[in-house]
């Protein structure tokens, strides 16, 4: 069952953001988009996707997404730092509502390119 994205769980993921220290990367990547040739929404996802990625899997950050995940999927941080890896992505899908944190990003990024 999706869960609802709360102001809660948005600020949580936004510190989550802040922490792998992105924002140069995503910046980069809304100028680039807006400035230049335009990619197709499937290229800049994977590239925004990968850049969180390469910053996600820095050991800085692993106690960090331990607590965000324990807050979204409601069970504690050990659970799902010894969690099956497959278990834990098929567990992510079933409660995030995928739809919502597109459009959600969608909207955020109009906002960003058109100033």
């Amino acid at each position: 069952m999706a869960k609802e994205i709360t102001t809660e769980i948005f600020f949580e993921a936004m510190r989550l953001v802040a922490s792998l220290d992105i924002k140069n990367d995503v910046k980069n990547l809304v100028r680039e988009q807006s400035e230049g040739e335009k990619k197709d929404q499937f290229t800049f996802g994977y590239e925004l996707i990968m850049q969180v990625f390469e910053k996600a899997v820095q050991k800085k950050a692993e106690n960090q997404i331990y607590s965000f995940l324990s807050k979204v999927l409601e069970k504690p941080e050990n659970e799902i730092r010894e969690q099956n890896f497959v278990d834990l992505i098929d567990e992510i899908i079933a409660v995030a509502d995928l739809e919502a944190w597109k459009n959600l990003f969608t909207k955020v990024a109009g906002l960003i390119i058109t100033k």
